[in-house]
């Protein structure tokens, strides 16, 4: 569980990094920053905000709470994405499986044995290549 929530942080570092397209997240965060100054700016006054150090710490703590949010809002929608990413993971290895196709069984060697068993028969019985496990259509086949 561990390496998950490393991938999820490692994930959402990278989105907040790589997030400088214009997309809805980026719109709230650079919106709530702005909010932020203005508030500081009505607060301290605009010779205040630029001269002072309290001020520039005020002008600075928007960019950093935005930031800090950004963050927080990956961090809270890269566990949907990893999911979909998984789901389609799954999908494609579900349909590979269903297209795979076991080769014929070899007859030429098959005509060769001199005793079957009744499991061996049933496996050549229903085009089957002998197997660990017997599928309900060569358990159907052995059964007659």
């Amino acid at each position: 569980m561990g390496k998950y929530w490393r991938t999820v942080f490692a994930r959402a570092w990278a989105d907040t990094k790589q997030s400088f397209g214009w997309n809805q997240k980026t719109a709230a965060t650079v919106l709530g920053a702005l909010a932020l100054v203005a508030v500081a700016f009505f607060h301290f006054g605009f010779a205040a905000m630029l001269t002072s150090a309290i001020g520039l710490f005020w002008t600075a703590l928007p960019i950093a709470i935005a930031g800090f949010s950004l963050f927080v809002w990956n961090f809270f929608s890269v566990p949907a994405a990893l999911h979909t990413e998984l789901n389609k993971k799954i999908a494609a290895l579900e349909l590979a499986l269903a297209n795979l196709e076991q080769p014929p069984p070899d007859y030429a060697a098959v005509r060769h044995i001199d005793r079957l068993t009744l499991r061996e028969a049933a496996f050549y019985w229903c085009d089957l290549s002998r197997g660990p496990s017997m599928p309900s259509s060569v358990q159907d086949g052995a059964t007659f």
